[in-house]
């Protein structure tokens, strides 16, 4: 059966996520601005302080994924997460110092790393359908995802421009908060089909994890005051979480773990294509207000609206892919995973040489902002390819006792990414002006022609890939 139905509860899951995507984003692309300007952090170790928000934003799933597998469920996982992402925003509204500040994003980390892992494996669990309809069902989630990526910008965005950097904080924490508890009332009502009976803990063991949870919260706080070298820890240390999460994987029977194998090299694929999306909310944002007239008819364009321009392009394509993916499902046609991957990363190597048309540009006006929007519509098409395929794949072919272990892989791969992703942004700094902008021009090309390397590969060897997930060939 391929017919696809949005029911409420898949609604309400993708709700929580646009909300998360709203916090992650506002924040993301203000931390750049804000930690030079009110911080006094040099550019370099702003870049640091990103990547570390990046890496640990990523890693914490990891603990996310094992804590809803072994202890608390993944509804509850998911809710916990939820309500400190909300506690997170509340103390950053309350325009303190930098204690405050690291307060504050501390405890929205631990909020992502309870959350991210987990609200992906319950959205698997909606429907019991095949493969066409999982794929699907994602594609309507990252739309949702991307919406929230619109949002963030542009809302975090105004606020600092006609109010200052901590009111979006505070509306994205009273949103937070109404959400949270709709969805508390309302899972109780929504059927996860297949997804293993909430494991059973005392009062005891509630309060020694929240004590555990508190300890990292903690934790996390001491790396951001040691943002320069944590960086530079925390991206060696996610490279070998992910080789220890693929180990512990790997400890199941020989036909699953041929599936889990042929998820990490696709996993491990993406680490260059998450890297260099994610330098739409880090080095473009920080080119276009160094360099790039961004005034239209008079009005300086805040910055952080570039940043929406991904989510805006990845939502107008959502629903053409899904009706894509069923035009091809109902005639047998459907793609390889590793097909539709390498055809994200194609789109990701045409976003970064108008990227780097930027800069050859960078003069003239309004041309290279045109550049800037066809490279973030080409990267907003990739996340299509991309995001929901990765999560699909994940849902359909890892082991149910090892979802929340695989998502959060993914999770894994992201922190990496996060560390990569920072040291391409520290690649542009240069001594002077017009070297600085050559740094651009040749990060760009290099990224750019990375993802078309990495996509020839995926397509040369779809049929060996497939085989590891499905045990056979496939279509196309």
């Amino acid at each position: 059966m391929n017919k696809f139905i949005i029911t409420k509860a898949l609604f309400l899951l993708s709700t929580l996520q646009f909300f998360e995507r709203i916090v992650f984003y506002g924040t993301l692309t203000l931390l750049l601005m804000y930690t030079t300007k009110f911080f006094n952090f040099s550019t370099e170790n702003a870049y640091s302080f990103w990547g570390l928000f990046l890496g640990l934003a990523y890693t914490l799933p990891f603990l996310g994924g094992l804590l809803a597998d072994k202890y608390i469920g993944f509804i509850d996982a998911t809710l916990w997460g939820f309500y400190c992402l909300g506690l997170g925003c509340f103390v950053l509204s309350l325009n303190g110092g930098v204690v405050v500040f690291y307060l504050g994003v501390s405890i929205q980390l631990v909020g992502f790393g309870l959350f991210k892992s987990n609200i992906g494996n319950l959205v698997g669990f909606l429907y019991e359908g095949n493969a066409q309809i999982k794929d699907r069902t994602y594609t309507f989630f990252s739309m949702a995802m991307a919406m929230g990526a619109i949002l963030g910008p542009i809302i975090f965005g105004l606020c600092v421009k006609y109010s200052g950097w901590h009111l979006g904080f505070a509306l994205s924490a009273g949103m937070i908060l109404i959400a949270g508890f709709y969805f508390q009332f309302s899972s109780k009502r929504i059927e996860f089909v297949g997804m293993l009976k909430k494991p059973h803990i005392s009062f005891v063991g509630r309060a020694f994890l929240i004590m555990v949870l508190l300890l990292i919260m903690f934790f996390v706080f001491l790396l951001l005051k040691i943002s320069e070298v944590a960086n530079s820890l925390l991206g060696v240390s996610s490279v070998v979480l992910f080789f220890i999460l693929v180990i512990r994987a790997m400890r199941c029977t020989k036909k699953d773990r041929r599936k889990i194998l042929g998820l990490v090299i696709l996993i491990m694929c993406t680490i260059i294509w998450y890297a260099a999306s994610l330098q739409i909310d880090g080095s473009l944002l920080m080119l276009i207000q160094k360099y790039l007239k961004h005034t239209l008819f008079g009005w300086d364009i805040p910055v952080t609206f570039f940043s929406s321009l991904e989510g805006f392009f990845g939502l107008a394509v959502g629903p053409i892919m899904i009706w894509f993916w069923t035009y091809l499902a109902n005639r047998k046609r459907d793609w390889r995973v590793s097909t539709k991957v390498a055809v994200g990363m194609c789109f990701a190597f045409l976003c970064f040489l108008c990227f780097a048309f930027t800069i050859v540009t960078a003069k003239l006006w309004l041309v290279p902002l045109l550049f800037v929007v066809f490279g973030s519509a080409f990267l907003g098409i990739s996340d299509m390819f991309e995001i929901p395929i990765i999560m699909s794949a994940v849902s359909r072919y890892a082991p149910n006792t090892l979802i929340g272990t695989m998502m959060g892989l993914v999770m894994m791969r992201n922190a990496i990414s996060g560390y990569i992703g920072s040291y391409i942004g520290r690649l542009t700094l240069g001594s002077g002006s017009t070297v600085q902008l050559m740094h651009y021009f040749y990060v760009f090309v290099s990224v750019a022609f990375a993802c078309l390397i990495i996509a020839f590969m995926l397509f040369i060897y779809r049929r060996g890939l497939t085989h590891l997930l499905e045990g056979k060939s496939s279509s196309k």
